[in-house]
């Protein structure tokens, strides 16, 4: 399956004949270049909003200045998860691997910072941190010791994230 001028499956409601899904090939794998848009994008039927866009190169999710996934709420259109891979594995492009944003005030609310294929988390750094859905503060950040989260709560202190 293959199309360069468009997407190469559409599908779509049948009750309605509205679009529902897109997906763009090349040479049978998910595949479109990131300057021209993603490859998949699926729309809700009754609000018409994008509510997933993901972005692939020679059947990779892979985006290289931005995030390779994008969730979005069906209801308001904001975005509600980012996540950053290239070729399939996770990295960071100066923040979080998987950020989850409130979509009400758009705050980035949980930041995963995941790395590789096999998405583990990040050891000597924080590997997740929580912030408050309206200020934006940091209320928690956890690291992993290789083995398990655990809850580090002088860090916030120590990398002077402190506001109180």
């Amino acid at each position: 399956m293959s199309r360069i001028d468009g997407p190469a499956l559409t599908n779509y409601d049948q009750d309605t004949g509205a679009v529902t899904e897109e997906f763009y090939y090349l040479s049978g794998q998910l595949h479109r270049n990131p300057k021209h848009g993603p490859a998949i994008t699926t729309y809700d039927v009754e609000t018409g909003h994008v509510t997933l866009e993901e972005f692939y190169w020679q059947g990779k999710q892979d985006r290289p200045n931005g995030p390779s996934r994008l969730q979005y709420d069906r209801d308001t259109g904001n975005i509600c998860m980012a996540a950053f891979k290239r070729a399939d594995s996770f990295c960071t492009m100066g923040g979080g691997s998987l950020i989850h944003y409130d979509v009400e005030t758009g705050v980035a609310v949980q930041e995963e910072y995941l790395f590789g294929p096999d998405h583990r988390y990040r050891i000597g750094g924080p590997a997740i941190i929580l912030r408050d859905r309206l200020s934006g503060e940091i209320t928690s950040i956890q690291q992993f010791d290789g083995e398990s989260l655990v809850e580090q709560p002088g860090l916030i202190k120590t990398l002077g994230l402190d506001h109180s």
